[in-house]
């Protein structure tokens, strides 16, 4: 176990002192691979790549319960496990370039909006975050967006609701980000405990992986995606509802009487795929505006009343029909007029044509071209027919 004594940056032996198993010594190294390292109060930066078992800011052998560690810098990688005892043990700010935070972070207590991780982007950044990080209790979250991130971008590979009522895995309340979904994006196992939440301003949300509903029963508005105030979404992966919750709402900027602006102009672009149950839609949203679907080709896979499956296509997904450039250009065809030609038609010039045909009859060396150039004999017209058959 090893805990901060001051401010110095992480890298700093003399700002360290490790537990013995009876008390506090000057450590003889810093934190690294299989120990505990506790913040003691203090923030303390991340000043190179660092591997270390457990980060935390609870409470152990009189450690102070609080402060944080800090990731300022590009170019970084941290790799452990975030425990935060109700304020957040890391806190990431940076830009121009790319760090990483590999392991999962735990929100051990604290009271309402309380979370893990802080991060507050700057232009230019981006993140590789490995797992949102969880909160276990009511409005616990993993972790927290906030400030104006001027494009900041945050790579995730899992992203996890909670344990418990408003436990959500990230959310964002700051403003111009842009959050990429790697992985697997599903909601938690309590009342609203949605994965990624959006209350901020032009955000976008891309989905290269799965966005999904909650797989267990009892548990309301357990959703992949809960966007409250129009962000922007682009789907190039799956879309998929669960027996007991959407995959995605859009409620809108105020409940439901305003629809969500989907992609800054009122599009929503659904590539790849829209899974629907008997129970749930891939994606709900207001009943004042539904989204337009653009850019990109979607497959819907919606659901019969018998709970059959009913497979829809965008045009560029459609078999059986020759290609545009196959097709006379201005040809409209397809079963809704999906396609148009684009092959431009060929013009014959007739009278270059006979032209050039004459030009030959001239000058050709074949039997046939020459007997229309001469007189026709009894002898002649033989000797074309005798080499016409092979004769």
């Amino acid at each position: 176990m090893f805990k901060s004594i001051d401010t110095q940056d992480i890298s700093v032996q003399a700002g360290w002192e490790e537990w013995d198993g009876t008390s506090w010594i000057a450590a003889t190294r810093i934190p690294t691979v299989g120990d505990v390292a506790y913040a003691n109060g203090f923030d303390k930066t991340i000043d190179q790549d660092w591997t270390v078992d457990e980060i935390r800011n609870d409470v152990f052998q009189g450690t102070t319960g609080s402060g944080r560690f800090e990731l300022t810098s590009a170019g970084i990688t941290l790799d452990t496990t975030r425990y935060s005892n109700g304020v957040p043990i890391l806190y990431v700010s940076f830009g121009s370039g790319t760090s990483t935070v590999l392991g999962e972070g735990f929100t051990l207590a604290g009271g309402q909006n309380t979370y893990n991780t802080l991060i507050e982007g700057q232009l230019d950044g981006i993140l590789n975050l490995e797992y949102s990080g969880i909160g276990n209790g009511t409005n616990r979250w993993g972790t927290s967006v906030q400030g104006v991130g001027s494009g900041f971008e945050i790579q995730v590979s899992n992203i996890n609701g909670g344990f418990s009522t408003y436990a959500y895995g990230i959310i964002v309340t700051g403003n111009d980000y842009k959050i990429v979904n790697n992985g697997i994006c599903q909601g938690g196992t309590g009342t609203a405990a949605s994965a990624f939440v959006n209350q901020g301003n032009g955000n976008t949300f891309v989905n290269n992986g799965i966005v999904k509903g909650i797989e267990i029963v009892s548990y309301v508005n357990c959703v992949g995606v809960y966007d409250y105030n129009g962000m922007n979404f682009i789907n190039n992966g799956i879309i998929q509802a669960s027996l007991f919750s959407f995959a995605f709402i859009a409620r809108g900027a105020s409940g439901n009487n305003t629809a969500p602006s989907f992609y800054g102009v009122g599009q929503f672009v659904a590539g790849g795929i829209l899974i629907d149950t008997d129970n749930f839609n891939a994606v709900a949203h207001s009943i004042w505006k539904l989204p337009e679907l653009a850019d990109g080709d979607l497959t819907w896979q919606m659901k019969t009343p018998i709970n059959g499956d009913r497979h829809l296509y965008t045009a560029g997904l459609l078999t059986g029909y020759p290609l545009e450039a196959d097709v006379e250009d201005g040809v409209v065809y397809g079963p809704s007029d999906e396609f148009e030609g684009t092959l431009s038609p060929v013009v014959v010039d007739t009278a270059q044509l006979a032209t050039d045909l004459l030009n030959d009859i001239q000058t050709s060396s074949h039997v046939v071209a020459q007997r229309l150039r001469a007189a026709a004999t009894d002898d002649s017209v033989g000797d074309i027919v005798a080499s016409t058959l092979g004769a």
